[in-house]
């Protein structure tokens, strides 16, 4: 142990500093990363640009593009962030993305009120109720266009989508799809 530090205090600052069981989100503790944290910048110079962080498991990746989005996600909204596994599908990836817009919105409140005068006797009912849109269904590549335009002119001025663990989709059919899909997404500007 360290002197001057009981169990606790040390396990607190030491966890404060290190954390190897989550990605790092902070630019202060992503050491040694400046050179691709500069390439990210200039790639997200112009409108609608995308990017790939790959590399073998455990070197980063993660910490990386979480650290990279925070910084360049605009202050007006946070991050959209999406984790894949094996079994993913493009489109279930797309409606948890549009999930995750959804979430982000206001509730929105509908007020009504109507009434009765009579000479001597006045009701007078107010109803007030809220709702949230729901999730719209993502069944094919339109609607997945659709999402991610919503979340142009919703979202944020400069929104950020990470998706992780794109990697262990197992399907190559699945993965095509985002292929198909970037290209479809810098084709409709």
């Amino acid at each position: 142990m360290i002197e001057g530090y009981s169990e606790e205090e040390f396990g607190t600052t030491v966890h404060a500093h290190v954390r190897p069981a989550e990605p790092i989100s902070s630019i202060e503790l992503l050491k040694g990363r400046q050179k691709e944290l500069e390439e990210i910048r200039r790639a997200l110079f112009a409108k609608g640009r995308h990017m790939f962080i790959y590399g073998d498991r455990g070197i980063g990746k993660s910490s990386l593009a979480q650290t990279a989005a925070l910084q360049y996600q605009s202050s007006d909204s946070d991050i959209i962030q999406i984790g894949c596994t094996r079994t993913s599908t493009f489109y279930e990836i797309m409606q948890s993305i549009a999930a995750s817009l959804v979430e982000n919105l206001d509730s929105r409140e509908i007020q009504a009120k109507t009434g009765i005068n009579l000479k001597f006797f006045s009701f007078e009912l107010l109803v007030k109720s809220s709702f949230k849109p729901e999730v719209p269904p993502v069944g094919n590549m339109e609607q997945a266009l659709n999402v991610i335009s919503d979340i142009r002119e919703i979202h944020s001025e400069k929104p950020i989508i990470v998706i992780d663990e794109f990697d262990a989709i197992q399907e190559a059919e699945e993965r095509y799809k985002f292929a198909e899909f970037l290209k479809k997404m810098g084709d409709s500007g």
